[in-house]
């Protein structure tokens, strides 16, 4: 669903977000012949996903994940740990796409409800706030 390159760590690493709420971090130790799958978290829901984003900052310990959930929820976790830090919950049908914005500090969401959302999620990670209308597509 997403990958991002780490240049924070000391080796040349990958984040890799998968379709079951987990991600990995994959490093090599010689260039990009040969790599190795070094760390991998799930999120605690365990909950299939329709999309997900990658976001934070270079390191592995920062990095944050937007997954979209089969359940029309988005759920924002750390990879570090894998808790749940917030819980974006208001669209009704199933969501096509997720990402962060530039500075972290939000997410974007499209469903096939026909809205777009944008989801605060800056006040310490500890909820996500929207409007009762997204932006209706037509």
């Amino acid at each position: 669903h997403d990958v991002r390159r780490l240049p924070g760590e000391s080796d040349l690493c990958v984040a890799i977000g998968l379709s079951e709420n987990t991600v990995e971090r994959w490093s090599s130790m010689d260039d990009g012949r040969t790599w190795i799958r070094t760390a991998r978290t799930q999120c605690e829901s365990k909950c299939l996903l329709y999309t997900l984003a990658l976001g934070g900052g270079e390191r592995w310990d920062d990095l944050i994940i937007a997954a979209g959930t089969i359940f029309n929820e988005i759920q924002v976790w750390g990879a570090n740990e894998g808790v749940v830090r917030a819980s974006c919950v208001g669209h009704e049908g199933s969501l096509m796409r997720v990402r962060f914005s530039d500075d972290d500090r939000a997410v974007y969401s499209a469903s096939d409800d026909r809205t777009a959302r944008v989801w605060d999620i800056s006040s310490s990670m500890a909820s996500a706030m929207s409007s009762d209308e997204g932006l209706k597509l037509s």
